[in-house]
This record gives C-alpha cells, structure tokens and sequence, in this order.
C-alpha cells in the first residue's frame, strides 16, 4: 500500500469502527425511582412504591394507599476515553449527557390485590460531539470527527399484585419495549502535503456514515416477596425481553481527492461512492434475568437491603452476575438519607485482535436525602459509577485501554392520596 494510503487507513480505521455509546454490554444504565436509586438500586426485597414495578412487582402490594411517584428529572453524564487510540498517540474521548423524566408509576390497591401502570427509561444516551486534532504527527496535518448520536429505550404497562398471606405476595409486571437508536458520524482528514507523491495535489478524505436502527418486544416480569420475620423479607424476581420486530437502516458516503485502498472509498477513476442497506430482525437474543434480594428492617429508622442479579449467557455475550447494596436511615419523622453500591459488570467477551469487543467492568455509588411532608415527599441525589477495561472495537486490529464514566444527578417526588 503506498504510504500516503496507509496514513489514510489508519487515521479512518481508528474511529470509524468505533461503537455507538448506545450500552448493549451492561444491565445497570439508569437506576429507576427516587427511593430505590438512593439506594444503589437494591431494592428487590422492599419494592413497595410504583418503582416495585419496575424491581419488584410484588411489592406494590405493601403500599396501602394510592401512590404516585414520578423521578421528574433526571440529568445523566457520561464519558469515554480510549488511550493512545489516535495516531501519535493521543487519547480520545467521547461525552453525552441527557436531561429525561426517566420513570412514572401509579398504583392503586383493591383489597387483596393492588394494580398499577408505570413508564421507564431504562437506558438513554444523547451526544453532540465535534473534535478537531492538529498535527496528530508529522504525517497528518489535520483529523476531524463529528459524531451525534441519540439512544432511548422505553418500557411501559400495567402491573398486578397479589397478596396471598400477611407474609407473602406475588406480582407481574407486563411491559412493551421499544427502542430507538440514530448515528451520525463524518470524519475528514488532511494529510501533510510533503507527503505527496502523486499527481493529484490532493490530500483529504471525507466519510460520512449514518445508521438507524428501531426494535419492539414484549419484557414479562413476574416476582416474590416472602416475610419469615417482621424484621426480614425475601424477594426474587424473573423477566426477559423478547423482541418481536426490529428494522435497521445504513449509508456510507466517502470523497477522496485521490485513489485510496481502505474499504469506504476503494476506487480507481471515481473518488465518490456511496453504499445503503436496509435490515429487518436485526437483534439477537436476550438474556433473562433472575433478581434475588433481602432486606432487614433493623428498627424504625432503619433498613439495610442487599441485591444479586443473574444475566444468563446468550450469542455474543457471557453471563453476568451483579450485586447491589442499600441502606436507608430516617434522621427523624421529615428528613431520611439514603446510600448505596453496586455493581456493573461487562457482558462482552474479551477483547482480542481478530474480534471487535469492548470490556469495562464499573462500580458505583449513590447517595439521596429525602423530605417527607403529611402526603408527600421530594427526593435529591446522585448516581456516579466509573470503570476501566480494554478495547479491540476501535482500533482495528489492536487493543486499547479505556475508561469511563457515568454521572446521574436526579430529582424525585412521591404523593399517596
């Protein structure tokens, strides 16, 4: 390859392959409900508040008045950086950050049975990025990469209870699943005109890339809660996400001012070419997912709960077992703080050079304080989660390091009436 076209290749192939920030490899994207995020999400075994909907249905049945309860904002920040993925040996680093109502739930009891409907967004990403890096080495005089991006994936239904003894309920949760995905990414770059050899006079490249991808399913969740004590209860919970319709749409478009050899602008006359497809069951299998979870009422103004959650190995992705821990401490009849840690551990196989994989295992923490008036309450907290890991997924036929990450700054309110 002549040398000019090899410094083609590598700035483009740096990047061009880079995954959206749309997380397929983790469970643990958005923790739902103001309590229960306060609480790292270990909320399997308490789940009486619209929230159990989402973690638990079977505790919404321990709610014994309507409740409402909306996260009414919920700001996420992410970041990524892959080290000396660039030629010359710089990082590079990708942010997004979202501002989303991210759940909403209502329940309602009918004797022994309580019903309710919830919305939850269970993961959401929203990035504007544009960079430019000069003399990156002595070879590129200039790279530019923009990238835009949107993610979102919702679920919403109805959800029943059953409360089967003063020790034991059952419930089910119903949800559709629809998620929504677009990227946008154009790149150029400007090679060092002491490098030309040809008689074009020309330098650059230009590609811009497009794809769009949109899936509807079905996610069943039905769970237990079991009291052998007043002071301690047991929970377990099973769902899965079947996908039922998935369509996908992509376009590549390349210029070049000279003939090139990488693969999106490999021509010997013409130097524009364009390639567009359209997909249709383009998603593969989900895992299900088994939730066990205690929780133990040490005294009025205190809980402690625990969490483990089991992902099951599918096509592509290992088995993954998380763990989550909460407490909750109520300084007086008005005001309780909540804290907790979990995990979020990677799915992806190990990255190697001849498969395309990105592994970052995270741990994250979380903290809230709430107040509570006669019907209502007002929760404030955050979420932060940070993990480190490597990557084939970006440049083409090695490994990098990475590290990310995750900041949810969220606002939570609560009425039973």
């Amino acid at each position: 390859m002549h040398s000019k076209n090899k410094l083609f290749a590598l700035a483009l192939c740096a990047l061009s392959a880079a995954p959206v920030m749309a997380d397929d490899e983790h469970y643990v994207n958005f923790l739902l409900g103001g309590r229960a995020m306060g609480m790292g999400g270990a909320y399997t075994a308490i789940s009486d508040d619209p929230a159990g909907m989402f973690y638990n249905p079977a505790g919404i049945v321990y709610a014994h008045s309507p409740n409402l309860s909306a996260s009414v904002n919920a700001f996420r920040f992410s970041n990524k950086t892959f080290e000396n993925v660039l030629t010359g040996g710089n990082d590079w680093s990708r942010e997004n950050s979202a501002l989303v109502p991210n759940f909403f739930g209502v329940t309602q009891p009918f004797g022994n049975f309580t019903v309710g409907f919830s919305y939850a967004v269970t993961d959401t990403s929203e990035e504007d990025q544009a960079q430019t890096f000069s003399n990156l080495s002595s070879n590129i005089e200039r790279f530019t990469i923009n990238v835009n991006e949107t993610n979102t994936v919702n679920k919403l239904g109805p959800s029943i209870a059953y409360q089967a003894s003063d020790n034991f309920s059952i419930g089910m949760t119903f949800y559709l699943h629809m998620r929504d995905t677009k990227t946008i990414v154009n790149q150029y770059v400007k090679l060092n005109e002491s490098l030309d050899t040809s008689s074009t006079g020309q330098h650059t490249e230009w590609t811009n890339s497009y794809y769009k991808n949109s899936e509807y399913g079905i996610t069943p969740k039905i769970g237990v809660i079991w009291s052998p004590t007043d002071k301690l209860a047991l929970a377990a919970t099973y769902s899965q996400n079947f996908v039922f319709a998935s369509t996908g749409y992509s376009q590549t478009t390349c210029l070049a001012s000279h003939k090139t050899t990488s693969s999106s602008c490999d021509t010997s006359k013409v130097y524009a070419t364009q390639t567009a497809g359209e997909t249709s069951n383009t998603h593969s299998e989900d895992p299900f997912e088994l939730r066990f979870g205690t929780a133990y009422f040490a005294s009025s103004q205190l809980l402690l709960s625990a969490d483990m959650t089991f992902h099951s190995e599918v096509t592509g992705k290992r088995s993954v077992v998380n763990v989550a821990g909460g407490a909750e401490y109520y300084i007086d009849p008005e005001w309780a703080v909540r804290a907790g840690g979990f995990t979020n551990f990677s799915n992806a196989p190990t990255p190697t050079t001849s498969y395309a994989s990105e592994q970052i295992d995270f741990f994250g923490g979380s903290l809230s304080v709430t107040r509570f008036s006669k019907n209502s309450s007002i929760s404030a907290g955050t979420n932060i989660q940070y993990g480190t890991g490597t990557s084939s997924s970006v440049a083409a036929g090695r490994i990098t390091d990475v590290s990310a990450l995750d900041m949810t700054f969220f606002l939570s309110t609560a009425y039973s009436y």
